[in-house]
């Protein structure tokens, strides 16, 4: 064997091991265990609790994957810093959101079986292009084009109550403010559950139209009911935020309606 055809294998050899130690790599991601709760992987958890702003982006972009997820395999893993990872029941695919020091998070999104494309995200601009790109590719479990319900949405309200309130500022920080707009019969809109809680928060039970004590509790979880309103409507080109918010009761909701 001469020179030239040694070189030429030992390019070969190496080739071969790199795209079996991508193919292991990419293997691993897939079998590795993950959950929704994040109190269930500590190492992630203390990483967000430590670094409130370089998580805000990837907290903000989870949040905005979820609204349009179908999948039942996705959750945080344990790592740190912090990493969730969406999975498609049907489709096997995935899309991995990997937290960064800096505050950005690197997207790997898995187009085809053995193709992968990778973003960096580092603010609402970079997230509503990974939004276009799943939808694009019409990726299988991921479905931007259906609004989520309203016993989903309540429940993304009280996780987001939940959460410390320097979490959701952070979040905010990041969040677009231009509310997505799907087609039906009628133009829906998806809203931030962070901006409801915040809003909420501040309102401490108590309507900011008439001042008045929250007319009952919610059965479900035992929270003052009210109804947070936006000042300027989204269907009128209003943002989705909290300047733009105010918590009502159910009368004076209405009165802001048809009054």
């Amino acid at each position: 064997m001469n020179k030239d055809n040694r070189r030429w294998k030992r390019l070969e050899i190496g080739f071969f091991y790199s795209l079996v130690s991508q193919q292991a790599s990419h293997s691993k991601i897939m079998q590795s265990p993950r959950s929704r709760n994040i109190d269930r992987k500590p190492k992630a958890r203390r990483w967000i609790d430590g670094n409130t702003e370089s998580s805000a982006l990837l907290l903000g972009a989870i949040r905005t994957l979820e609204a349009g997820y179908g999948g039942d395999f996705s959750g945080f893993v344990d790592f740190a810093p912090a990493e969730y990872r969406f999975n498609g029941e049907e489709s096997g695919g995935y899309v991995l959101l990997r937290a960064r020091k800096s505050g950005s998070v690197r997207a790997q999104v898995q187009i085809e079986a053995d193709e992968w494309t990778e973003l960096e995200l580092k603010d609402s601009g970079d997230l509503r292009a990974l939004v276009e790109l799943i939808t694009e590719h019409r990726l299988t479990d991921f479905d931007f084009a259906t609004e989520r319900s309203q016993a989903e949405f309540d429940e993304a309200v009280k996780a987001a109550l939940d959460d410390p309130q320097s979490e959701r500022k952070e979040r905010l920080k990041y969040a677009d403010p231009q509310a997505k707009k799907v087609w039906r019969k009628v133009a829906v809109y998806t809203r931030n559950p962070d901006v409801v809680a915040e809003v909420l928060h501040w309102a401490n039970g108590n309507c900011e139209e008439c001042g008045k004590t929250a007319p009952f509790l919610r059965s479900s979880n035992g929270t003052p009911y009210l109804e947070v309103h936006h000042r300027q409507q989204l269907s009128d080109g209003g943002d989705d935020t909290i300047e733009n918010a105010v918590a009502l009761c159910p009368n004076c909701h209405r009165k802001q309606h048809f009054g």
